[in-house]
């Protein structure tokens, strides 16, 4: 009688681990649905790229290297990416117009680092 006790025990704990686990699951499910409800339905639909370019449109994004980086961190990791342009003083000190930007965007996205680096 005490291993089935044992088993009982067992089993009921189990259970109610089980629905623990289940709890912090929904919960953290329910964080995620009113992170995405904050952020907007118009931002979710947009894909990586169209963020970005929507960034560099309203003039959010200025400079090359800043969109770059915007690139690496959204998960664009070409090698050699932080090294594009061959002065990165200039690089931080010079402003782009909207068509050089949208150009190298454009070349990082569909190209790669070493075309923007040729033409940089």
């Amino acid at each position: 009688p005490h291993k089935t006790i044992y088993k009982f025990h067992s089993i009921t704990s189990l259970i109610t681990r089980l629905r623990d686990s289940r709890k912090t699951q929904q919960a953290q499910w329910l964080e995620l649905r009113q992170q995405q409800r904050k952020v907007g339905p118009m931002f979710q639909r947009l894909t990586v790229y169209e963020r970005m370019e929507k960034a560099l449109m309203e003039g959010k994004v200025t400079r090359v290297a800043t969109i770059f980086n915007l690139a690496k961190r959204r998960g664009f990791s070409t090698p050699r990416l932080t090294s594009l342009l061959e002065d990165s003083v200039k690089a931080n000190r010079t402003h782009y117009t909207e068509k050089e930007k949208c150009v190298a965007m454009l070349q990082l996205l569909v190209g790669c680092a070493a075309v923007v680096h040729i033409n940089h």
